[in-house]
């Protein structure tokens, strides 16, 4: 599944290529952001595993599947913001924000602003 194909933050050709993969596929098949794998992952959490970003495919899957950003994962039990917060930088020590984290900071806001609710869901 597309949605999976992992692209290192350096490489833009790839996430570009992913990401239009991702348009593409979503346009003939919209039902397909709702299809889950045989560990019952949706694509949603597949993209956020291999840190897709907010404007590289996630905005696109969660306007196809809405609901899946009320799902935690079935594999880690992480919602999907959770997900999005795991592809920050944990490496970075000199205290400056790099590229990958404010795209991992953009994607959990566009998640979050989506839905809201899903903060007090989490914690029930």
């Amino acid at each position: 599944l597309v949605c999976g194909w992992k692209c290192p933050s350096d490489e833009s050709v790839v996430s570009y290529r992913k990401s239009q993969a991702i348009a593409r596929l979503l346009e003939e098949y919209p039902d397909g952001a709702k299809k889950r794998n045989n560990k019952g992952e949706t694509p949603l959490e597949l993209a956020l595993s291999t840190s897709t970003t907010w404007d590289l495919g996630i905005r696109r899957l969660v306007r196809a599947f809405p609901k899946a950003i009320k799902f935690a994962c079935p594999t880690n039990g992480l919602y999907p913001f959770m997900l999005a917060a795991a592809a920050a930088d944990p490496d970075n020590n000199d205290n400056e924000e790099t590229s990958r984290d404010i795209q991992a900071i953009r994607t959990i806001y566009g998640l979050l602003r989506s839905s809201p609710k899903v903060l007090i869901n989490c914690f029930e």
